[in-house]
């Protein structure tokens, strides 16, 4: 009995206990470039990695010597993430009748990395065989090694932009319209399909979008929205990337100036590659910026476009006169340069700039007082162009239904300058004078 023993030991890793165990169970080829100088290889023997009956052949150095053992894969507990190996040929067997070692892998209870245990079994040949401490130091420092390397495949990239879009609206896209996005940088984003309700977290999208000239697809989870803090944050589950990352989680954040005018846009990429030959991913950090700033480029078009339209205006007034609706007509189409004799308090003259009385095309030179200042106006120059950048006055005479005078329908339509400009409501107001007192 005294040549059977058990030895154990812990180590605290930073890495999640799932990959840990993933590593062990499924991925036992791949830590010879975690710890190159321990390990030199694990190469399939027999059966499938990830399931028990496997067999694997170790080539390690303990000790400063090369040696070998050929190992079965005995149980895998992918619920309390173990797995046990039980050596059946090589260095080990010189000095033990039975070897066995068990490895598992135990989150932390704060939830940050995990702690790794062995297990040692065995029976020595004889008593003069020491118990294994040193190979199970080998292994604890082996474990060191594979967290360091995880350590190494992590990483976030951070990229800010400062954008002229407020902040609330930068956030309200991504957490409640991303399928917008598309119209905003199509030349990046092709579309964000929905497969739960947008604005709340666990809502799942698939993004079509084109990065260095290739077409990728990505299906996000949304992890968490703040409101107050107009963040959210997405994670990766299927598509491209996927391929070259073990997880990848993009965090937005928008931030309102201290001036109150625009934001910043704050990117955090936090992930882990596969393997060393992945690059970390500038690329991608550098296409979500471009991405930022044609969002705020097209909602700066939006803005101007909702500007113009605002210093745009329709001003309509009638009144009735007893003069018909032809003479009327006649006097405005035909014969303008009665007027100031109709109304010589307000127009002093109309005169004939460019081509005929009565045909359209005709330009006129209108002198005016308007609110005690006398003005011109040519329509296309003059005093209304200080204030307008389009000016159009078009009046309308109708007979009235009993046969007796017109109604004179006013229609102007005109777009500011800016929005200091009043709307021209004196002058709509001197534009319904009856000219007709004359008649």
């Amino acid at each position: 009995m005294s040549l059977k023993g058990n030895l154990e030991a812990e180590v605290e890793v930073k890495t999640d206990a799932k990959t840990i165990h993933d590593v062990f169970s499924c991925r036992p080829h791949h830590i010879s470039n975690m710890t190159p100088e321990k390990i030199q290889g694990v190469d399939l023997h027999e059966g499938d990695l990830g399931t028990p009956g496997t067999v694997l052949i170790w080539n390690y150095v303990h000790e400063g010597v090369p040696k070998i053992a050929k190992e079965v894969v005995e149980a895998i507990d992918d619920v309390n993430l173990s797995t046990t190996f039980k050596v059946i040929e090589g260095d080990l067997l010189t000095e033990f009748k039975d070897f066995k070692a068990t490895v598992k892998a135990t989150p932390k209870a704060n939830g940050e990395g995990a702690i790794a245990h062995w297990h040692f079994e065995y029976e020595k040949l004889h008593e003069g065989i020491p118990d294994p401490h040193s190979l199970l130091e080998f292994t604890i420092h082996m474990t060191k090694d594979i967290d360091d390397h995880h350590m190494s495949l992590k990483g976030n990239l951070e990229a800010e932009v400062e954008i002229k879009t407020d902040a609330k609206t930068f956030h309200e896209l991504f957490s409640c319209r991303p399928h917008d996005i598309s119209k905003m940088s199509p030349h990046k984003i092709q579309g964000a399909e929905l497969q739960r309700d947008l604005g709340t977290a666990a809502a799942k999208l698939t993004w079509h979008y084109v990065q260095d000239g290739i077409a990728k697809y990505d299906k996000e989870v949304v992890e968490a929205i703040d409101d107050v803090n107009l963040s959210i944050t997405l994670r990766v589950i299927e598509g491209v990337l996927m391929e070259e990352y073990k997880y990848f989680i993009t965090t937005i954040k928008a931030t309102p100036k201290d001036n109150g005018e625009g934001s910043i846009v704050h990117w955090n990429c936090a992930y882990e590659r596969l393997h060393e030959g992945i690059p970390d991913p500038h690329s991608l950090l550098q296409y979500a910026v471009e991405m930022t700033k044609d969002i705020d480029d097209y909602h700066g078009i939006i803005f101007y476009l909702e500007k113009r339209m605002s210093l745009k205006g329709n001003l309509e007034a009638e009144v009735e006169i007893k003069t018909d609706a032809k003479t009327f007509h006649d006097v405005f189409s035909a014969r303008p340069h009665h007027i100031s004799n109709m109304t010589p308090e307000r127009v002093q003259g109309v005169d004939l700039h460019e081509g005929d009385l009565g045909t359209a095309g005709t330009v006129l030179v209108w002198n005016y007082v308007h609110e005690g200042v006398p003005k011109i106006a040519k329509v296309i120059d003059g005093d209304l162009v200080t204030e307008f950048k389009d000016y159009k006055a078009t009046v309308k005479a109708t007979p009235k239904a009993n046969g007796e005078g017109a109604t004179v329908h006013w229609h102007i339509e005109y777009e500011k300058l800016h929005e200091g400009i009043p709307d021209p409501h004196p002058m709509h107001a001197r534009a319904c004078y009856p000219y007709e007192q004359r008649y």
